[in-house]
Order: C-alpha cells, then sequence, then structure tokens
C-alpha cells in the first residue's frame, strides 16, 4: 500500500487490487478507514474482495488485468502491473542439512530456539531466514540475543511487542493487543482515541488525519495495545511499546510530562481520555 501511496503522489493514475475482504487487514476497521478515505480522495481506486484471474499484453504494450468481483469478471488496463503476494526464506541457498540445521515443522525457516540458537548448538540464525516475522527491526533484535547468549548473556528473544510500521499516507504504527483482538478474547478493555485534528502541532502541519488509540486493561489498569494512524505515527508507536513494555500503570503513565506542542502529546491525551480527564477534547 506504501508503494501505491507513493505511485499516486509522483502522477501515476493508481488501482489496487485487494483479494482478502478489505486492505491493511491486519489493523483494525478504523485504522484501516482513515487510509482508504485518504486514498480516495486521492483518486486511487482500491478494489476489496477481488481476485486477479489474469494478466495480458496488448498490441500497443498496454496491461489488461481481468479481475473477479462477487462472480462479476471485469477489466483494468494500465501501463504497469505490481504484484506483490509476499516473501519466502531463500532456503534453497544453504546445505542445511550438511550443517546439521534442522527446519521448523512447517519447513519453511530455519529452526531456533529464545537465544536463536538452531539444532547444532554451534550454529545461529537471525532474520528471514527463520520465519518468524520478516521486519528488519525484528532481525536486528534477535542479531543482539543472539550475540549476548554467545557471550553468556540469556536474554530470550520475544515477539509478542514486536511494532508494526506501515508507510502509508498517512502512516500507521501498531503494538500489541488490537482492539478486535481484545474482544475476541473476551477481554476487559476500555478504548481511548484522541483526533490529530485536536492537536495543535498536526494543526500546524496541516497534517490532521487519523488518530491514537489505546487499548487499556480495566482490571489491570494497563495499556495492552495501542494504534497511531497519522503524522509520524510510526515513531509515535515507539513510546507505546515502551509505556506496554514497562507494564506503566495508567496512573503513572499519566504523570510523566509531554512538550507543548508535540505530536507526542497526543498520545498523553489518549491516555488522559482513558482516565476520563482528557484536556483537549471534551
Amino acid at each position: 500500500m506504501a508503494l501505491v501511496l507513493l505511485f499516486n503522489a509522483l502522477g501515476s493514475e493508481v488501482s489496487v487490487v485487494e483479494y482478502l475482504p478489505s486492505i491493511l487487514s491486519c489493523v483494525d476497521s478504523d485504522v484501516q478507514e482513515v487510509v482508504r478515505e485518504s486514498a480516495f480522495e486521492k483518486g486511487i481506486h482500491i478494489y476489496d474482495g477481488a481476485k486477479a484471474m489474469g494478466i495480458r499484453k496488448t498490441m500497443n504494450n498496454k496491461m489488461v488485468t481481468e479481475v473477479e468481483i462477487e462472480g462479476e469478471r471485469y477489466l483494468i488496463s494500465s501501463e504497469k502491473v505490481l504484484m506483490a503476494v509476499g516473501r519466502r526464506a531463500n532456503l534453497e541457498s544453504l546445505d542445511y542439512e550438511k550443517l546439521g540445521v534442522q527446519l521448523n515443522e512447517k519447513k519453511n525457516g530455519i529452526k531456533v530456539d529464545e537465544f536463536m540458537k538452531t539444532t547444532n548448538e554451534n550454529i545461529y540464525a537471525i532474520g528471514d531466514i527463520t520465519n518468524k516475522i520478516q521486519l528488519a527491526h525484528v532481525a536486528s533484535r534477535q542479531g543482539i540475543v543472539a550475540a549476548e547468549h554467545i557471550a553468556g548473556i540469556e536474554n530470550p528473544m520475544k515477539y509478542d511487542l514486536v511494532p508494526s510500521a506501515i508507510f502509508t499516507f498517512p502512516e500507521i504504527g501498531t503494538v500489541g493487543i488490537s482492539e478486535t483482538e481484545a474482544m475476541k478474547k473476551g477481554l476487559n478493555i476500555k478504548v481511548s482515541k484522541f483526533p490529530f485534528m485536536a492537536s495543535g502541532k498536526a494543526i500546524a502541519m496541516n497534517e490532521t488525519e487519523g488518530f491514537v488509540k489505546l487499548i487499556v486493561d480495566k482490571d489491570k489498569d494497563i495499556v495492552l495495545g495501542g494504534a497511531v494512524v497519522g503524522p509520524h505515527g510510526t515513531d509515535l508507536i515507539g513510546i507505546i511499546t515502551q509505556i506496554i513494555h514497562d507494564k506503566v500503570k495508567l496512573e503513572d503513565a499519566l504523570n510523566v510530562i509531554y512538550a507543548h506542542p508535540t505530536l507526542g502529546e497526543s498520545i498523553h491525551e489518549a491516555l488522559l481520555i482513558a482516565d476520563d480527564r482528557g484536556i483537549h477534547l471534551a
């Protein structure tokens, strides 16, 4: 989706064919909607629940994509077609059997323990080849965990609080449990949202789309998850990640002073709203 918005910003007319029922299905629907509306305003065509049946080339070097939506067939004409169907580890490049390194149960990555050690005690593996979470910051952390373990420090790899950064316009940052996941698990939660349209810094930047969203455990009084869709969302999610990681009580988190006017104070505002005492949003 980030590339789609980039091509659009450079002046290209863009159409998105999404096989799943909705774009950005990994995030809550309200977060999706902000990006969807922004894309619509920019003239981007999004076709959800659509299946690409084939791609053909015309006599004048145009591309025609045949799409099926709810049983009906349609044609989309374009100069180029970009296909994005995921990635997989390049296991064929390694003689892992000779190394005494086993694959995981699904045979799509190298088997590692919580310290990134393979079935060969002298070999560690990190990054996409482990097929855990294919993100650069995950690979970086895995490398640190492996290096520390080699040095005798046992600090296991944890995947439950890996922040996700989606570089759309506006940006999306998420971490922890989403509202959808919390509802499925039957958790007693409160959802707190602070819109960027109420942020002085966002108004000054003329980037008021989106919001800060927090999922708060009402029983434990801690933040379980969060999402930031809006200006610098991929940067701001780090603050929420720290709050969740440290299991900071809501009362303690509210005692932290944030500078004004900044985008960061939007997180403080969301925390205040969770405690029923928002300042900049009545």
